[in-house]
């Protein structure tokens, strides 16, 4: 949640070799954080019912796999790493979460950073309100940019284009970012 967002934060364009890696290190800690608290709990509570099977009995068989979403050595734990729970990290499905946070609902590209709102002409008169992302408006106004102005612009764009957005990135950058979010 909130992934592209991040991005732009940090100055990265989205689909980019260094927001490949943003996405890697953010999901590395987020997974090996996780697994701490569960390995935590688990001293407290007692292991998940099949972890006897699981690959975290016998880390030292996957040292690679182990070390990637622990953060650990393999080697240190040959007795095992007790786990409370199997799975610690998920990328929720809704986007009411998102909502609240006023964030985006998941890793993909923001959808637009312009957009027109249609409320009814008893509210907004003969012209289509023009809204804007919130990190979008904000870059404008850090750039001594008039939002009215672009505003205005994009009201004359849309009334001579017979569109009124597109998704800029490509299917593959998004897959690509959606891989390496889920793959922990």
């Amino acid at each position: 949640m909130g992934f592209a967002e991040l991005l732009v934060q940090l100055g990265v364009r989205y689909g980019t070799p260094a927001s490949y890696e943003i996405a890697r290190q953010l999901m590395a800690h987020i997974t090996q954080e996780s697994k701490q608290m569960s390995h935590e709990l688990a001293a407290e509570r007692g292991t998940f019912p099949q972890w006897a099977n699981s690959k975290y009995a016998t880390p030292t068989a996957y040292p690679e796999w182990f070390s990637r979403h622990t953060g650990r050595k393999a080697t240190n734990w040959a007795n095992g790493f007790p786990l409370r729970n199997h799975s610690t990290a998920t990328i929720a499905p809704t986007e009411t979460t998102s909502m609240i946070a006023n964030t985006s609902g998941g890793c993909e590209p923001l959808f637009n950073v312009v957009y027109f709102k249609n409320v009814g002409r008893d509210v907004q008169g003969r012209e289509m309100l023009v809204e804007f992302d919130d990190y979008f408006l904000r870059t404008l106004q850090a750039n001594g940019i008039d939002p009215k102005t672009i505003g205005e612009e994009a009201r004359t764009l849309l009334r001579a284009l017979p569109f009124q957005s597109f998704l800029e990135s490509h299917p593959e950058s998004r897959m690509m970012s959606q891989w390496l979010i889920v793959r922990q």
